[in-house]
């Protein structure tokens, strides 16, 4: 059983400031929850993984910086990361008693945040019912759908707005933020190239985009975009004709799998995701991933080797 270090021990594993005092202030406040003090320290000491993951690799030293998508990044990579107690063994991912474990702790750690009035960082997870269970990838198929729902709406720019959207989301492989911080002048038509500029903390990267995707983004502002008059710079707008939020492309994604027949569960992020996987799955590299998904470190990229012999996996038991 892993043995859970003291709250000094575990403050002392992280460099920032703010994150140490939230320790410490979580920890003050369920104790006096009722909680047994083995679950109080597990507790702090899942939390304390999860700001460990936003430090090292995804370069958030700030709580507000801290976004849902950026939760759901580090969930990701918990239901692939390997068991304490079997290191070194195949097929050793933790259980989903542990995963269960750990999100009720962040759950936990989050409902600490509301009471005090400070940001949420965390969503509507849900727990997992298996151990091992895939998380939602779609397929080349699943996602062939979505651009043909996108391609039937009545009105056609509707029709180029949300092809754009797919196009930049599954075919670049952007996190939520990188896609609302898209500007037109990033979008480099010539080269076949996106850039995506420096936030929270992340560096600025370079991202190729395949000539179908490209030609949607290259009829959205065609047809679109520059009919706009507006002095806003992005390249996506809302209904305002103001740089588009988050919410509003998760509406836009509710959409188009609401009248699909994907019954997965299906968010932003999955589309991240499943460009991931599709790239392992076509031969390229784990360096290569990690350079066009902008992880600072291999450990993120390699949940796509797991991502992928799991789909390989469910495909050969349909043709089975």
């Amino acid at each position: 059983m892993k043995q859970i270090k003291s709250i000094q021990e575990q403050i002392s594993e992280l460099d920032t400031v703010e994150y140490k005092s939230l320790l410490y202030q979580f920890e003050g406040e369920i104790k006096g929850s009722g909680l047994h003090p083995n679950t109080i320290l597990s507790s702090v000491s899942d939390v304390k993984d999860l700001f460990l993951f936003m430090e090292n690799n995804l370069m958030i030293k700030s709580l507000a910086r801290i976004s849902y998508a950026d939760t759901e990044e580090y969930l990701d990579y918990l239901k692939v990361k390997p068991s304490e107690r079997t290191k070194g063994k195949e097929n050793t991912i933790i259980t989903a008693s542990t995963y269960n474990h750990c999100l009720c702790s962040i759950k936990r750690f989050n409902r600490f945040l509301l009471a005090n009035k400070r940001k949420s960082i965390a969503g509507n997870f849900k727990q997992i019912k298996a151990d091992h269970e895939i998380m939602d990838v779609l397929s080349m198929q699943e996602i062939q759908e979505l651009f043909q729902i996108a391609e039937r709406f009545s009105d056609s720019k509707k029709t180029l707005k949300y092809l754009a959207i797919l196009s930049i989301g599954f075919g670049a492989g952007l996190r939520a933020g990188e896609i609302t911080n898209v500007d037109i002048k990033d979008v480099n038509l010539n080269t076949a190239q996106i850039h995506v500029r420096k936030v929270k903390n992340r560096k600025a990267r370079v991202v190729p985009i395949a000539d179908c995707f490209l030609l949607h983004i290259k009829r959205y502002l065609q047809f679109v975009r520059e009919e706009i008059d507006t002095s806003e710079t992005a390249l996506l707008l809302n209904r305002e004709e103001m740089r588009i939020s988050d919410q509003s492309l998760r509406y836009c994604l509710r959409e188009l799998i609401s009248l699909s027949g994907i019954s997965k569960t299906v968010g932003l992020h999955t589309l991240r995701r499943s460009y991931g996987t599709n790239l392992y799955l076509n031969g390229f590299a784990l360096s290569q991933i990690q350079q066009l998904m902008g992880h600072s470190v291999q450990d993120s990229t390699e949940i796509y080797i797991i991502l992928s012999k799991q789909i390989e996996a469910q495909q050969t038991l349909k043709v089975a």
